[in-house]
């Protein structure tokens, strides 16, 4: 008589492995407190790959770039310009930094609850500016003065950066430099901190990054 067989319903069930998510932490202000008050709140942060985020139009060409910026930077974060694109995502992934943000059109600061400035004042917060600094401004003629001055900041991001814009950029006050061509309109990281050489040929959305040290290592446009 053969063995018999097993009741496979009594036989203990396999429990699958699932990765726990990372536990992370913010600190909330309470404004309303007379002294302010800080509260330090824990929870969970599941572990998932970034999706590129969707390109409407030229205005936000550097959307995808300037995510990545913030994943390789530190410090407080100067948005120079700000727009539907730019604005409400560095506020989605600024975490603890510091995200300061302003514009030379009153009613678009407004709109985005940013401070307006003048061009005046924009050179001042440049040249005190030692985190990331994102130049999107107009006038767009004024781009080149802020991209000289932010030569002490971790990292600059400059939009409408492509050789054929009108702008007479100088990148010259920068070590490394990387173009995210975008075929709308190009997007470049620089910096005298970070090695930008290490991304080059990194894709983001599709589209390469190019390091280069002269202007004539540039890719045509």
């Amino acid at each position: 008589m053969g063995r018999p067989k097993k009741d496979a319903a009594k036989e203990p069930a396999k429990v699958k492995e699932v990765e726990k998510p990372l536990k992370s932490a913010e600190v909330k202000f309470d404004s309303e407190h007379p002294n302010g008050k800080l509260e330090k709140v824990e929870h969970e942060v599941p572990v998932t790959e970034p999706k590129p985020r969707v390109v409407k139009d030229a205005w936000d060409s550097h959307i995808n770039v300037l995510e990545f910026a913030v994943s390789i930077s530190k410090g407080e974060i100067l948005e120079l310009g700000v727009g539907a694109g730019s604005t409400p995502m560095l506020n989605e992934i600024k975490g603890k930094r510091l995200l300061f943000s302003v514009d030379t059109n009153a009613d678009y600061a407004k709109q985005h609850k940013a401070q307006y400035v003048t061009e005046e004042e924009i050179e001042g917060f440049v040249k005190e500016a030692k985190g990331l600094v994102f130049i999107d401004h107009a006038r767009g003629e004024h781009r080149h003065v802020a991209l000289t001055l932010a030569k002490d900041a971790e990292l600059v991001v400059i939009h409408d950066s492509q050789p054929s814009a009108p702008y007479n950029l100088d990148f010259s006050e920068y070590k490394y430099k990387l173009d995210y061509p975008h075929p709308s309109a190009w997007t470049t990281l620089c910096s005298n901190e970070i090695n930008l050489k290490e991304y080059d040929g990194q894709e983001i959305d599709g589209i390469k990054l190019h390091y280069w040290k002269e202007t004539g290592d540039r890719l045509p446009n």
